[in-house]
């Protein structure tokens, strides 16, 4: 179906370079208020968590068991080349109710992760720590983009949004988290 999308994808990953795809996931339209919503009310149902009744949240985990990210999840894990120590994927919705909705602070992340814009417009900056100067991507509905491990990245919704964040964890992170938890 995507088999191009995807040689794409694993040859910039193996080049440690972020990229940006413009509607390569067009189904990602389903990705919307009522399935944040949805997926919240079941993760409220099954564990307590209840991420939209705290004011400061930005992200619900995970995702991936919801009929409308299953497909898009199936696919990423079938084609996403695993790396190194790479021994788990996750998923998350990442959101915003409206562009006044504080976002995540520039960061870089341990595992390689790959967003794709479900619901509303998204300024994604990213850039390489080793490289000089910012890229500001304007991501809107069905845009996929790959972030490096440690890629710095920072999302500026532009008005309520829905992101999937797709990831493949490496073993030493994995081991890490791990030992915290005992």
């Amino acid at each position: 179906m995507r088999e191009e999308f995807w040689k794409e994808v694993n040859e910039a990953r193996a080049a440690g370079e972020s990229c940006l795809w413009k509607n390569a996931f067009p189904e990602a339209n389903t990705l919307d208020m009522n399935c944040l919503v949805e997926v919240n009310q079941y993760l409220a149902t099954v564990s307590g968590a209840n991420p939209l009744a705290y004011q400061h949240q930005t992200m619900m985990s995970p995702v991936h068991w919801d009929s409308r990210v299953k497909p898009i999840f199936a696919e990423f894990i079938s084609n996403f080349n695993r790396q190194g120590t790479e021994i788990d994927w996750n998923s998350f919705f990442f959101y915003s109710t409206s562009d006044e909705h504080q976002s995540l602070n520039l960061h870089g992340d341990t595992e390689s992760v790959f967003l794709i814009q479900g619901y509303g417009d998204v300024g994604m900056v990213t850039y390489h720590q080793d490289k000089p100067g910012k890229t500001i991507h304007h991501m809107e509905t069905g845009d996929a983009i790959l972030l490096p491990p440690l890629y710095i990245h920072k999302p500026i919704p532009i008005g309520p949004r829905v992101t999937l964040s797709l990831g493949s964890v490496p073993k030493h992170y994995q081991v890490a988290q791990d030992n915290m938890n005992r």
